[in-house]
C-alpha cells in the first residue's frame, strides 16, 4: 500500500514538472527576446506595407517601409534609408539613436539614477544645434506618440551646397532618451516629410 502511494506521488510530481516545463516554454516563446531582430511582418500601416524592427537592447520597436533599406550599427543606432538609383541620387534617411538617462549627484556623494527630463534634454540639444550656423529652426512642437510624450523640431540645413530639411523627434523612457531624425532635400520635404511622420508615429517603447 505504501509502495503504491509512493508510485502515485512520483507520477504526480512528474506530471507537475512536465506542466511547469511546458508553461515556461510557452511563456518564453511569447516573450520577445532582449535582442535586435528584423521581422518581415507585411504590416499595412497608413496605406503602405511595413516590416518591424525590434530593438530589445534599446527598448523600442519601429516600422520600416518595405521599399527602404536598413542597417543597425553596433546595436545602438538604426538607420533606414531609400535605395540609391544612381550616383547622383540623394539618399533620404531616418535614424534612431538612444542615450542613457542622466545621473544626478547627491550632496552625500551618492550617485542616483533619475528619469530623463525630456524638456531639459530637448532645450539643451537645441542650444547645441543653434551653435551650428548652418542650421535654422523652421518650426517646433510637441505631441503624444503611442502614449509617450514627444517633442519635435524641423531644421533647415546646408551641406556641401545641398539644402536639407531635418525633422527631429525626441522621446524618453525611465532609462533612455530617443532621438529620431529624418533627412531629405529641402524641396523634397513635401514628399518625404509625411513618410517620416508615418514611420515615427509607429515608434513604441517596449
Amino acid at each position: 500500500m505504501i509502495k503504491y502511494s509512493f508510485k502515485i506521488l512520483g507520477l504526480s510530481l512528474t506530471l507537475l514538472v512536465s506542466i511547469l516545463s511546458c508553461s515556461t516554454k510557452e511563456t518564453s516563446l511569447n516573450k520577445k527576446p532582449k535582442q535586435n531582430y528584423f521581422e518581415k511582418t507585411n504590416v499595412e500601416y497608413k496605406g503602405k506595407q511595413y516590416n518591424t524592427f525590434h530593438n530589445g537592447k534599446e527598448g523600442y520597436e519601429i516600422l520600416i517601409p518595405q521599399n527602404w533599406l536598413y542597417k543597425n550599427n553596433k546595436n545602438t543606432a538604426l538607420t533606414m534609408y531609400t535605395e540609391k538609383v544612381n550616383d547622383i541620387d540623394f539618399v533620404e534617411s531616418l535614424d534612431v539613436i538612444s542615450k542613457p538617462a542622466a545621473f544626478k549627484q547627491q550632496k552625500e556623494g551618492l550617485v542616483k539614477s533619475n528619469k530623463v527630463d525630456l524638456n531639459s534634454f530637448y532645450t539643451s540639444h537645441l542650444i547645441n544645434l543653434n551653435k551650428n550656423n548652418t542650421l535654422k529652426v523652421l518650426s517646433e512642437g510637441e505631441e503624444v506618440i503611442n502614449n509617450n510624450d514627444a517633442k519635435w523640431v524641423l531644421l533647415k540645413s546646408s551641406n556641401a551646397g545641398e539644402k536639407l530639411h531635418l525633422l527631429k523627434y525626441f522621446m524618453a523612457s525611465k532609462e533612455r532618451v530617443y532621438i529620431i531624425t529624418g533627412t531629405c532635400k529641402a524641396f523634397d520635404y513635401a514628399v518625404y516629410g509625411p513618410q517620416f511622420n508615418s514611420i515615427i508615429s509607429s515608434f513604441k517603447l517596449l
